[in-house]
Formats: structure tokens, sequence, C-alpha cells
């Protein structure tokens, strides 16, 4: 290939299976009209945006996925990376490349390297010690290589979907009396760092300027 230009996208399924069967804890899943409209809204932004490569969060089920491909009309175009056993049991990222532009084989990456460690001492002995136990990926990382020039080296590409974590909620009882969130009350982080006086001041300060 000699492209002189290469289009990437990238796309959230919202959580992509095949209807009737369960997501999350949702034992029911999507209905068939449910599912119906997230296949046509998906293979149009498919037809629509027909990139390069399309990078994707959130599937289920690779046939939903190759249904979807399907009914773009576009599928002969593109090679559909999905892991074979993605049976609507577990979420997974997958990704459509165009045909003659991925050289190697794709892989899915679960676990974190070995020599990758989230632990801390410190900088001084009144800092505790600080170790996080997490040892892999909650939805593996699809690497794959393109080529979009042949007197270029290939590209690297990576499709995450990197999961952020809210506030844990504790309902756990200690003797007769549950439990309090400690965070529940509290304001927002950025008002802690910021209280609105101080902001309110610096904001007088510079319109006086």
């Amino acid at each position: 290939m000699k492209l002189k230009r290469l289009s990437i996208g990238t796309f959230n399924l919202y959580n992509l299976n095949e209807p009737g069967l369960a997501v999350y804890t949702d034992t029911g899943g999507w209905s068939q009209a449910e599912y119906d409209r997230k296949i046509d809204w998906t293979s149009r932004s498919i037809r629509l945006l027909h990139p390069n490569i399309f990078g994707f969060q959130e599937l289920w089920h690779r046939q939903s996925m190759t249904q979807a491909l399907e009914a773009s009309e576009i599928a002969n175009e593109y090679e559909l990376l999905v892991p074979d056993d993605t049976d609507g049991t577990r979420i997974v990222c997958a990704a459509i490349v165009r045909k003659g532009l991925m050289v190697g084989q794709p892989e899915w990456i679960e676990e974190f390297p070995e020599k990758f460690v989230l632990k801390s001492s410190g900088d001084d002995p009144q800092t505790p010690a600080i170790s996080v136990g997490i040892h892999r990926f909650s939805r593996p990382v699809l690497h794959f290589a393109v080529q979009p020039r042949e007197d270029h080296q290939p590209i690297h590409v990576y499709v995450c979907h990197f999961k952020s974590k809210g506030r844990q909620r504790f309902s756990r009882k200690i003797g007769s009396r549950p439990m309090r969130n400690p965070t529940r009350s509290m304001p927002p982080v950025w008002e802690l760092l910021f209280p609105q006086s101080a902001v309110r001041q610096r904001l007088q300060r510079c319109g006086s300027c």
C-alpha cells in the first residue's frame, strides 16, 4: 500500500450483546427491538465514517459485531478483529481494518508486564506505604500493526477501554450500625483544592488588572 492519508476512528458500542443475553446484572439483556436499533446505529456509523481503522469498545458478542459490519454494506473492505471466544459472557475491544493494511496477527493483552508494580513506600517516614493489587486489564487491550506505506515501518495500534473507578460504597455493617460512606457528604476534590472564596478573590484581582 502507498496511502497518503490514514484515517482512524473509535466507537463505544455501549455494551453490544446479542438480544436476550445478560448484560452485567440485567439478566434479560437487550430486547430484539433495542438490539436492532443498536445494529442500525453501529452500521450507519461505520458507513458514514468509513475509516481505514475503526476501534470498538464494549463488545460482548462476535456475532453482533459481524452483523453490524455486514449491515454497513462495506464489509468486504475490512478485516474484522474479534477474539473467537467472544460469546456474550465477557467484554472485549475489537476493530475493523481495511484489507491489505494489517501486518502480522492481532493480540489481546490481558496481563500487566511482570515488572510493572504499583507500589510505593513514600519519600519520608511519615508517608504510609501504598500497594495496589491490580495485575491485569479489566478490558483486554487489542494490539495490532498496520503498514500504510510499503516504504515505511509498520505502525502499532492499540485499542483500549480504560475504566475509571468512582468512589466506593460501603454497605457492610459493624455491629448493629451500618457504616457511613465517609465521602458521601464531602465536596468534590476540586472544591477542596480551590475553595470558591479563593477562586472569587483571584478572579476579582484579575479583573482589576
